[in-house]
């Protein structure tokens, strides 16, 4: 897609991409600000092919 970009992280991507009858679809599930860049991840197989750096993100659990 024309507008849509690769995010350079994962937690960066604003956008989510699904497969529908045959055609892609794209939907943002954060809010998305005028002339804000449209951001998606593909997956880490393709962030590999890609250099990007992956990491494991681990949510702290209270006390």
């Amino acid at each position: 897609m024309r507008y849509v970009n690769c995010a350079d992280y994962e937690e960066w991507q604003n956008m989510i991409a699904f497969q529908y009858l045959g055609k892609i679809y794209y939907r943002t599930y954060k809010p998305v600000l005028p002339y804000a860049e449209l951001l998606i991840w593909y997956g880490d197989d393709y962030a590999s092919k890609l250099g990007l750096q992956i990491k494991e993100i681990t949510r702290l659990q209270p006390p």
